[in-house]
């Protein structure tokens, strides 16, 4: 299974497993809950492919390979790897102190603390200055934790409470994944937060990824319990204590990214938008400048887009081809279309290619390299920007339109996520802290050089060399 299976299954195992950076070791059906206590009820177990063995000292388990009998409680005890075996605390000094671990709790679900890294604890709180800087005092669970802002819904009862113009919408069901929250909904964009389904039969799942109804909830795999194997389809009714626990991890949920920023002036979207921003609108325009020649026009843009020019004819193919050995171990596609003959044994390109005046179409024309297709003389006298609209203003070199902008921009936090970006000076992102010491370029390899906003391979692979 991988690792969001097993978490489904034993949160604080993985808690450790990820604290000393190793992977999880099973590859079975997902168990599921049922049971008071976080456990399936007594003689229930979970269709699977293996089972693990239950025991009861190290004695019971294969040693010899690194196996011990692993307290699992309140499900039992099962026989798994020593570094993916719990190790309740009390104390900092009960764990492995020289390897970062410390006394935490690590769900809030259970009230054991283990052994865990920093990063895997929960951190309570009563206030934001109890948390890191950037992190606030989240209190939508029995108990509030520190978490990034992004990892904390707004709490609602109907979605009149959200943003629904930034596509949330408040998530009733949301209780049936997290048994802690204390709140009767979370503001969810389902973009970025699936809202559970819930159902009573599979019928009433409606979406492809999660179309079986398990437990109440519409998800993509349902486990399946058990008493005996006869229960089970090619599979045995395991019953070990791994398999009965069922998932105590604390479901964090994802906020909707928010708009960062402060909105610039109308007159400034105007120069970098064309006055498309939210809250702004266009005042008229007029178009100014002086045209091209129609032959310039020809040049620089389509000649049926310049007002007052027309084409004199219908156009030629200009240009020096490259050679054929140009396309050697590249494309028979480009080699043949430039008139040369591909070689599929040596994948050499060979011949002399087509001269670019011999092509007689666009397309061929373009499919040559070096070689491009030219309107032709471009007549007639170009109307006066002044009198060109200044919807065609642009198409005309040498026209230029100056439109007002007028209006109040929408601040950053009023917008959408998915129309943010279209105010200059507004970012969609989550709102997370970055913090830590940035590598510095001379130990950055190659390869991850560019990853590094202000780094940049010098000399520069595409030429240039050293800027000045």
């Amino acid at each position: 299974m991988d690792n969001r299976q097993v978490w489904q299954r034993l949160a604080f195992v993985m808690f450790l497993v990820a604290a000393l950076g190793l992977g999880a070791c099973s590859s079975k059906t997902t168990g599921g809950g049922g049971g008071s206590g976080g456990t399936l009820p007594p003689g229930t177990g979970i269709c699977s492919d293996t089972c693990e063995r239950d025991c009861t000292t190290d004695q019971d388990c294969d040693m010899t390979q690194g196996d011990l009998c692993c307290d699992l409680s309140p499900a039992g005890k099962s026989c798994m790897k020593a570094s993916e075996c719990p190790r309740a605390c009390t104390t900092d000094t009960q764990c492995d102190m020289t390897s970062g671990l410390v006394c935490a709790r690590v769900s809030l679900s259970i009230s054991q603390d283990y052994c865990a890294s920093p990063a895997s604890g929960l951190q309570f709180c009563q206030s934001d200055n109890d948390c890191s800087i950037g992190n606030t005092c989240c209190s939508i669970y029995n108990q509030p934790i520190c978490l990034p802002p992004s990892q904390c819904p707004n709490a609602c009862a109907t979605s009149a409470d959200c943003k629904t113009t930034s596509g949330e919408i408040c998530c009733t069901s949301v209780g049936s994944l997290e048994p802690t929250l204390v709140v009767p909904g979370l503001c969810l964009n389902p973009l970025y937060e699936p809202c559970p389904q819930t159902c009573t039969s599979s019928s009433n799942c409606t979406s492809m990824s999660a179309p079986l109804c398990c437990n109440g909830l519409c998800s993509d795999t349902c486990a399946k319990t058990c008493t005996q194997s006869t229960d089970c389809t090619n599979q045995i009714c395991c019953k070990s204590a791994w398999q009965r626990l069922s998932s105590q991890q604390t479901k964090i949920f994802t906020a909707s990214p928010t708009c960062m920023g402060t909105a610039d002036s109308c007159s400034t979207c105007a120069y970098y938008g064309g006055c498309g921003c939210p809250g702004c609108s266009s005042a008229g325009g007029t178009c100014s400048g002086t045209p091209y020649s129609c032959s310039l026009c020809g040049e620089y843009s389509s000649c049926s887009l310049c007002p007052g020019c027309a084409p004199s004819n219908t156009g030629s193919c200009t240009g020096t081809a490259y050679p054929c050995s140009y396309y050697d171990y590249y494309s028979s596609y480009y080699c043949t279309q430039a008139g040369c003959t591909w070689d599929s044994t040596t994948s050499l390109c060979q011949g002399t290619p087509t001269p670019c005046s011999a092509l007689t179409s666009e397309t061929t024309c373009d499919a040559s390299s070096y070689c491009y297709w030219s309107s032709g003389d471009c007549t007639g006298t170009p109307t006066p920007c002044s009198q060109v609209s200044s919807t065609n203003c642009s198409y005309n070199p040498g026209c230029s339109s100056v439109t007002t902008c007028t209006g109040t921009a929408t601040p950053c936090s009023q917008l959408s996520s998915a129309t943010c970006s279209n105010n200059p000076g507004c970012i969609a992102s989550p709102v997370t802290s970055c913090t830590g010491t940035a590598t510095p370029c001379s130990q950055l390899s190659p390869e991850t050089c560019s990853s590094n906003p202000g780094c940049q391979l010098y000399p520069s692979p595409y030429g240039g060399g050293v800027p000045h």
